[in-house]
């Protein structure tokens, strides 16, 4: 577990710190305004569980509503070259297994990654519901995480409407987008793009980009999706995701 630490937290402590394993890539925000870390936001601390599945298979297959689906993925990998936030619409297109994990630990987060994937410039995208067992669970959140497997970086959506960047324990960045898109009862699409010849990772809320970080990139890197916990009430904070794909850009 690791446990969310504020920017505040972390100032009054980097005088005597020295935090061998960080690692800040240059970051670059997006004309989205910037929302003030809160004081009491402390790093979610992931709790790693068992891998999800995933069924990787042709590009093109002979089940229809995989076809469909890739049609579907086809025309937003279009829009996204034709926006300059991708190299290359050639790619291979990955369906993934339904997942759905829940936390009930406070600020907490955990994440699951997929053994057989290692991608390096690629999307992953998913639509996502958030569920949570009691109210006012402003800092529950979903999204995905990359890097290693043992201490990957976190992008969380929460119900605040940051978006919020964590790499180790700590918040690296953090942009507001709009808290009521999680008014939507059909929940979220939530893309996450990282091509290091495009300039880095992006991540998108439906179609909104709401994080740019330059120079992202250029390693391969474990994947998968992550809950944020915003309670430590019966089963604390659920995310279901489902249609997820793994597009690795070519």
């Amino acid at each position: 577990m690791k446990q969310i630490r504020s920017p505040y937290f972390f100032s009054t402590l980097l005088a005597i710190l020295v935090m061998a394993s960080a690692c800040t890539p240059a970051a670059q925000a997006t004309p989205i305004p910037a929302l003030p870390q809160a004081t009491d936001t402390r790093p979610p601390a992931p709790t790693r569980t068992e891998r999800p599945t995933s069924t990787p298979r042709p590009t093109i297959t002979p089940d229809v509503a995989a076809t469909q689906a890739y049609e579907e993925f086809s025309v937003w990998v279009e829009k996204l070259f034709d926006q300059g936030y991708i190299s290359s619409t050639e790619g291979e297109f990955i369906p993934l297994d339904d997942y759905s994990d829940s936390l009930a630990q406070t600020e907490y987060y955990q994440w699951v990654t997929y053994e057989e994937l290692h991608p390096r410039n690629f999307i992953l995208q998913a639509n996502v519901k958030i569920t949570n067992a009691a109210p006012n669970t402003t800092k529950a959140g979903c999204g995905f995480v990359y890097g290693e497997s043992n201490n990957p970086a976190l992008i969380i959506f929460s119900q605040d409407g940051n978006i919020n960047y964590y790499y180790g324990i700590y918040n690296r960045r953090s942009n507001y987008l709009d808290a009521t898109l999680f008014d939507d009862p059909d929940g979220l699409l939530l893309t996450l793009l990282i091509d290091e010849e495009a300039g880095g990772l992006r991540f998108f809320v439906n179609d909104r980009m709401g994080l740019y970080l330059e120079g992202v990139g250029g390693y391969t890197s474990d994947i998968g999706p992550a809950v944020l916990s915003g309670t430590d009430v019966d089963f604390g904070t659920r995310c279901d995701f489902t249609d997820m794909v793994l597009w690795n850009i070519q």
